[in-house]
Order: structure tokens, then C-alpha cells, then sequence
């Protein structure tokens, strides 16, 4: 079967939509209410007299100077005047159609913070509604309301193809084809409306390569095809294909020039001296002036932050103008403190909740920068605030949960509120293994993939004693009238979790409370989808992902061929890589979503730390198709040079171990399959204790290996890997300290020598 990424849709549930759609009202009325009687803004007589030229004179489009040969761009006076045919000229026509443009911004701030928590979903949009600069933007006669419209939705389209992440199948790929190409057209809009928007156009770009090729060449394919027309235009009228329009010379040199009025903000240029051109003249000033620059650009920065004031025409000056003016002020000031802190948490390295609009926050932060150089006004800043408002509330948000999660409480309370959380989480586990009628009611059909089986580990001279496991029989069943919570993997029988659900860290009964998954099931109106459909597992960590995940995969598969597997995760591209190879149908659903399906497909859940052999060979049998004997000519040393946990003076030990003809590899460096082909080619494995070593799964029987370890950081997992493969398993114990908690060369060389290699 084909494979599939099928992303859940960013359709609102009801109680959103209702209330965005009341947010909505209010910004329209809130603009309704302080609509000036007689409309105005910066550049509107410009922007009047082309818009009316346009209805006027036939010849417009193809007038040299129609623009005054391209220095002002023609987006906005072209939506203005289409707004003037449609209202019959009536500029309060204009400005109401303009509002209610502006208020359906608030559905962008609602896409972008899609994935984060409810507070900040809801939060969001309703600060954008009270930010007196989306009243001015549909209340005057500007570009910006066009622009925020135009460069807002192109992001958010954009966001919502990168929050989907890959799509391979046929039908969302062309969903998300269709997606990028308006995002490309929004964009172009957004261009042609305001040539700065060419400085942020790599994030839109960013945010559609990682939905894959396809949606980023369909979404340059929207930005060439809406940008085509004009210049084609220009080509034929002025002789050039640039569609950007000319007056960045100008705005260089008012924004640069010591004598401009208002510290850089005027209407008409000081004159250029003799022999110059504004550029030039722009330039020669910040080289020769440095010291005069820097504090025109700390004035221009400035001058960006400021708040947009609107005072309706009916308040007069008085206490209430000035608590208006407070208002603005403030929610002006708090907006920057967020979107000042975020930036700092994000070059610090700051939390992952922060850090999940990453590319929002460098949206801002280019958007600003751009203007520096240029002139300065606070109404340019505008035009952005949905994502302003976005990443300055989403840092608030960290702020307040990090606040909150510090109270210190008495032992007591918290013992109080814990026990008082298990009583509404902690769900009574349902064991499918038990016969019982909540069982019969619920397994449609169920089929033995292994019998019960054990294993015997042998001891190590370094402490380990032998172990024998036994595992339960393992089972793959179809359930039905069950709810899967997407972010754990754990499957639901009305008030019960099924023992056999989840990722085998932890018993499901725990996780099921530990994760939230009990609160999400009686809060989240469960989503439809067409079944058969399974969890995915654990994507997280390498062992557990090949180990664990992959094997339930492939059983699942082996049942069902047509199965689809859901998760809340984002993927690695390596994962997704290996998914979409094997042709695995893949739902990425917003986090926090809940499932239900006529047919929930359940492997049994994993032992943690104990891989199981069937679950090995169902790996191998993916990767090794080949069973004739590996040529085992390859002796290799696993280097950890690019992770944390590595050995001091690792570089001393890789050339020792060379000499006795070791090399070293990095993992990181191969792709899987990769991997997969040089541990079936080696012989002999010396590495520290981690995930790389996952690839004993692939030796052949009777390799060599040597694990390395501190007891630092140690499970038996690759031990007992090593015994289901037959393999010749060396612990071998070093010493750690606090410096060099995972051991030193110079200890593993010591214990080698007596190996014989």
C-alpha cells in the first residue's frame, strides 16, 4: 500500500469556533465604534489620488509615471481602488470593508499557537482584539491592514504545512501542495504591497521546506506566479522585470540623514548633495558618521516599539483620553517585555514551550531589523501584530507556567493535591490477557504472534549476574469502541485503560495518570478517523524507537497491511525517511487530540529493557533480506564525540584502538540503513553504553563486542541484545569521577589490553 502522512486538520471544534467568531465580532465593532467621520491616515492622499487615477484613466497600466515610475508599490492603492468601485467611491465604505478585513486576523494568532496549550490559544487572539494598533489599522486609510492580511495568512498557511510536517501520501500531499501555492500568491501580494517583506520571505520559505519539496516548490511557484503579472508590466512599460518597488533609495537616505525631520521620519528628502545619489549619499554618512548613526538607529528602535494611539473623535482630552493612553502604553510595553524575553530564551537556549515558535520569533526579529536602516515610524510594526502578539503571549505563558511550577507548598498540601489528582487520573487498568466480559465486548479478533518464551543471559566478570526472562505470549489484537489518546499511545475502554497499550516505560495504569491522559479524555471531544488505526510508539530515543516501535509496526502491518498509525509526535527526518520506505501509512495529529476509530489495531506493549526476539528478527527481516553469511572484514570503534556522554580524551583511545586496526566511526554521520550494513559487516563492536549500539541487532552470531561503561549511565538492554543474537558480549568497567563522569581513555586502554584484540 502507498504510504501516507495524513495530518490532522487545523478545523476548529465548535466552542473555538463560536469563539473566535466572537472575537471577531468585537474587533469589528470596537473599529465600528471609533471610525473617524472622515477617514485619513499617512500617505492617504497619495494613495487617494493613484487609487482614483486608476478608476479614471484608462491608460493607467501602461503610464510610466501611473506610480511615479514604480516608487510607490501597487498592491494597496489597487485593493483601494477596487474597495472605492465596489462602495461607489465612499471612503466610509472603504474603511468598513477595511475593518472587517482586519478582524479576521484573529484567526491567525488561534494557527500558530495550534500546538501549544489552551491558555495561550485562547489568550492570544483576544490580546490581539485589545491592541489599539489593530484598531488603527482598520480605521485608516493605509497599507497596513492589507499587508497584516496578506503577510499574516501566508504565514499561517505556511505554519499549518509545517506543523503537518511530511506528507506522503497522495491526497495530503496535494492538500498541502494546494496550501503552499496560496501561501506563495498571499505572499506575493504581501510584496508587491510592501517591498520589505523580502526580508521575512525565508521564513515563510523555511516553514514550507520542512512540509517537504513539494509544497516548497509549489509555494515559490504562488510567489512567481503572483509577482508575474506586474513584472511583466514593468518589463513592457519601464523596461525592467524588478516588481519591488524604487523608493528604498529614498527612505535610506531620509532614514540616515542627520538633518531629517523628526529623527528620521519626514515626507519630503533634504536635499542630496552635488554629485550623489541618495544611497550613495546614505552610505557616505553611516561610514563617515558612525557614532551619529548608531544613535539615529537606537532612535529608530525606539521609535518602532512606540504604541499606536486611536482616540475616537467623540473623547474628548480629559481622564479618559489618558486612561486610553495608559491602555495603549502599557499593553505596548508588556507585548515587547514578552517578545524581548522570548528572543533572549531563545538564543539562551530556553524552554522547549518557547521555543515551539522558533521561527515566529525570528519573523519578528527580521521584520524590525529591516527598518532600522530605513525610516522608522511605530505604525510599520503594525502590520505584524498577530505574530507579535503570538510569541509575546506565548512567552508570557512560559513565564507563568515556570512561576507556577516553582510555589514551593508544605509536603502535606502537595501529598493532599497529588492524592486528590489520582483520585480524578488514575484509571483502573483493563488487562485483555484476564478473560472477562469488558474484554469480549471490546477485542473483535486477536492473533498469537509468539508463545511464551525466555531468556538466559550469561553473567559478566564485571558484577552482572546471569538472568533468566520469560516473557507472556504476544499478541496482536483488533479492538473496538475504544479511544486512543494520541500523545501516549494508550488505548481506552470508557473508564479503563488497556494494560496492553502504551510505550513500556511505565505501566499504562501510570502513565495513563503521569501523561494526563485520563484529564484529556474527559475534556477533548474525540476526533473521527476512518479506522484501522494503531498508536505509533515511542519516537524519542533511538534504542527505544528501533527496538520497540519499529517491531509493533511491523506486527501490526503483518495483520493489517492497511493500518494506519497515529502519534502526536514530530518525527525525525530519518524516522519519516524509514516510514515512508516501508510504505507506513502516518497520521500527525495536534497534540492533546483523542481518537476513535471502528478499529483500533493493538500490538501488545513492549517490557522496557528487554528486547524481545521476535521483535528483533521482525527488524532484521526488514533490513537483512540477504541471509547468506556477511563478510565480517569491518572492526570498528563507536565514537560519541558529538554527544554529552562521552570519554575524556576520547581521541587517545581511537588512536590506540587504530593501531590494533579499530576504526572509529560516528553514527550520526550514516544514514540507517547505513548503520544497518556496517554492523552486519563487522566483527568485532568496542563502544560506551548508548543508543548507537542498537545496531547489534544486525551482527552477525559469534561477533565480538565490548561495551564500555562507568555506571554512569547503564541499562542491560545491549547485553541482552547481544545473548538474543548469539553474539560474544565484553562488559567492561571503567572508572568515572566528577570530572569525567563516563571514565577516561586511558582506563578503557588498560582494561583492553588483557581482551587480546
Amino acid at each position: 500500500m502507498a504510504a501516507g502522512c495524513s495530518p490532522v486538520t487545523f478545523r476548529p471544534t465548535a466552542p473555538e469556533a463560536l469563539y473566535l467568531a466572537v472575537l471577531a465580532a468585537l474587533a469589528f465593532l470596537i473599529q465600528f465604534l471609533i471610525t473617524p467621520a472622515v477617514p485619513s491616515g499617512p500617505d492617504a492622499t497619495t494613495y487617494l489620488a493613484i487609487a482614483q487615477e486608476q478608476l479614471a484613466n484608462s491608460g493607467f497600466w501602461s503610464d510610466p509615471d501611473s506610480l511615479v515610475r514604480n516608487f510607490w508599490s501597487v498592491a494597496y492603492p489597487t485593493v483601494l481602488a477596487g474597495l472605492m468601485r465596489v462602495s461607489g467611491g465612499s471612503l466610509g465604505v472603504v474603511v468598513l470593508l477595511q475593518s472587517v478585513l482586519t478582524s479576521t486576523l484573529v484567526v491567525i494568532p488561534w494557527i500558530l499557537t495550534r500546538r501549544l496549550p489552551k491558555l495561550v490559544q485562547y489568550v492570544a487572539p483576544a490580546v490581539l482584539v485589545l491592541t489599539p494598533g489593530l484598531w488603527w489599522m482598520g480605521t485608516t486609510i493605509g497599507y497596513e491592514a492589507t499587508l497584516a492580511w496578506l503577510l499574516g495568512f501566508s504565514l499561517a498557511i505556511a505554519w499549518i504545512v509545517f506543523e503537518r510536517g511530511r506528507s506522503t501520501s497522495s491526497t495530503y500531499r496535494r492538500l498541502d501542495i494546494g496550501l503552499a501555492l496560496v501561501s506563495g500568491l498571499l505572499a506575493a501580494g504581501a510584496l508587491l504591497t510592501q517591498s520589505k517583506v523580502l526580508v521575512v520571505l525565508p521564513v515563510i520559505g523555511y516553514l514550507l521546506f520542512r512540509g517537504g519539496r513539494g509544497p516548497l516548490v509549489a509555494g515559490f511557484t504562488g510567489l512567481i506566479l503572483g509577482l508575474l503579472p506586474w513584472m511583466i508590466r514593468n518589463l513592457l512599460v519601464l523596461g525592467t522585470l524588478n516588481p519591488l518597488s524604487n523608493n528604498g533609495g529614498y527612505n535610506l537616505w531620509v532614514g540616515n540623514n542627520p538633518d531629517a525631520a523628526n529623527g528620521g521620519s519626514m515626507l519630503i528628502a533634504p536635499p542630496v548633495p552635488t554629485g550623489e545619489s541618495m544611497t550613495s549619499a546614505a552610505v557616505k554618512f553611516i561610514v563617515s558618521q558612525p557614532e551619529r548613526w548608531i544613535e539615529l538607529l537606537w532612535s529608530k528602535a525606539g521609535r518602532l516599539m512606540q504604541p499606536v494611539f486611536v482616540y475616537p473623535e467623540q473623547l474628548p482630552v480629559g481622564p479618559a483620553r489618558g486612561l486610553l493612553h495608559f491602555y495603549a502604553g502599557l499593553l505596548s510595553v508588556l507585548i515587547a517585555i514578552g517578545v524581548v524575553a522570548f528572543l533572549g530564551a531563545w538564543l539562551l537556549g530556553g524552554r522547549r514551550r518557547v521555543l515551539s515558535v522558533t521561527p515566529l520569533g525570528a519573523f519578528v526579529a527580521l521584520w524590525f531589523l529591516v527598518h532600522l536602516p530605513f525610516i522608522a515610524e511605530s505604525r510599520y510594526m503594525t502590520s505584524i501584530l498577530p505574530v507579535t502578539v503570538t510569541v509575546s503571549v506565548s512567552a508570557w505563558a512560559w513565564v507563568f507556567y515556570r512561576w507556577r511550577g516553582s510555589q514551593s507548598i508544605s509536603a502535606d498540601e502537595a501529598h493532599a493535591q497529588v492524592q486528590s489528582l489520582e483520585r480524578r487520573g488514575m484509571p483502573v487498568s483493563l488487562d485483555l490477557s484476564v478473560p472477562s466480559w469488558r474484554s469480549e465486548e471490546i477485542v473483535v479478533d486477536s492473533t498469537c504472534i509468539e508463545q511464551t518464551s525466555t531468556l538466559m543471559v550469561p553473567a559478566q566478570e564485571c558484577g552482572l549476574p546471569e538472568e533468566q526472562h520469560s516473557w507472556p505470549a504476544l499478541f496482536v489484537r483488533t479492538l473496538k469502541d475504544v479511544l486512543l489518546d494520541v500523545d501516549s499511545g494508550l488505548v481506552f475502554a470508557g473508564d479503563r485503560v488497556i494494560a496492553q497499550s502504551g510505550s513500556g516505560t511505565r505501566a499504562s495504569r501510570d502513565s495513563a495518570f503521569v501523561s494526563g491522559a485520563t484529564f484529556r479524555l474527559q475534556e477533548v471531544t474525540p476526533t473521527n478517523l476512518r479506522g484501522p488505526i494503531a498508536p505509533l510508539g515511542d519516537v524519542h530515543h533511538h534504542y527505544h524507537f528501533v527496538m520497540e516501535t519499529l517491531p509493533r509496526i511491523l506486527h501490526a502491518r503483518a495483520y493489517r497491511p492497511d493500518v494506519t498509525f497515529v502519534t502526536s509526535a514530530v518525527l525525525a527526518p530519518k524516522y519519516l525517511a524509514l516510514l515512508e520506505a516501508w510504505g507506513i501509512n502516518l497520521v500527525v495529529a495536534v497534540s492533546g487530540s483523542v481518537m476513535k476509530s471502528s478499529e483500533v489495531i493493538l500490538v501488545d506493549q513492549p517490557q522496557l529493557f528487554w528486547p524481545r526476539r521476535v521483535d528483533v528478527d521482525a527488524v532484521r527481516s526488514e533490513f537483512v533480506r540477504d541471509n547468506s553469511p556477511a563478510a565480517m572484514d569491518e572492526r570498528i570503534y563507536v565514537s560519541r564525540k558529538n554527544v554529552s556522554r562521552s570519554l575524556r580524551d576520547e581521541d587517545v583511545l581511537q588512536a590506540a584502538l587504530l593501531e590494533l586496526g579499530v576504526r572509529s566511526v560516528v553514527l550520526e554521520d550514516l544514514s540507517f540503513v547505513e548503520q544497518v550494513k556496517l554492523f552486519r559487516g563487522t566483527s568485532l563492536v568496542v563502544a560506551s553504553h548508548g543508543a548507537g549500539l542498537v545496531g547489534l541487532a544486525f551482527m552477525s552470531q559469534g561477533a565480538r563486542v565490548i561495551e564500555v561503561t562507568s555506571g554512569e549511565v547503564f541499562e542491560e538492554c545491549y547485553r541482552r541484545l547481544a545473548a538474543i543474537r548469539g553474539l560474544d558480549y565484553t562488559c567492561l568497567q571503567i572508572s568515572g569521577s566528577i570530572d569525567a563522569p563516563q571514565g577516561e581513555a586511558g582506563g578503557v586502554i588498560e582494561q583492553l589490553a588483557p581482551l587480546g584484540l
